[in-house]
């Protein structure tokens, strides 16, 4: 933290992660879509399916943690731009294939 702009970097994080997953929002089922710093959030009326919700994140390769009516990440602030686009796209697909799996959430 001393030696690179990683706080800076949180705040660019911010604004890249409400835009990447913001795909989210019009997802049957889904509340809203939010990033703090380095943490993004969907959340969701309901999680349900979460065996398939997390075998479908480990079949894309990502880390996503369902929690309570949230689906979020905390991506690594080393991240780069790439990578991050990457995550979120596939966070994208996960919650779209997954908010249809019996109708809406």
């Amino acid at each position: 933290f001393e030696t690179e702009p990683r706080l800076d970097r949180a705040t660019a994080m911010e604004a890249e992660l409400a835009s990447l997953l913001s795909p989210c929002r019009e997802l049957p089922g889904v509340i809203d879509v939010r990033a703090k710093g380095a943490v993004g959030v969907v959340q969701v009326k309901q999680l349900h399916h979460l065996d398939r919700l997390r075998a479908q994140i480990v079949d894309e390769g990502i880390w996503l943690r369902p929690f309570g009516d949230m689906i979020y990440m905390t991506p690594p602030l080393s991240i780069t731009r790439e990578e991050l686009q990457t995550l979120c796209e596939a966070t994208v697909r996960v919650v779209r294939e997954w908010s249809t799996w019996n109708g809406e959430m």
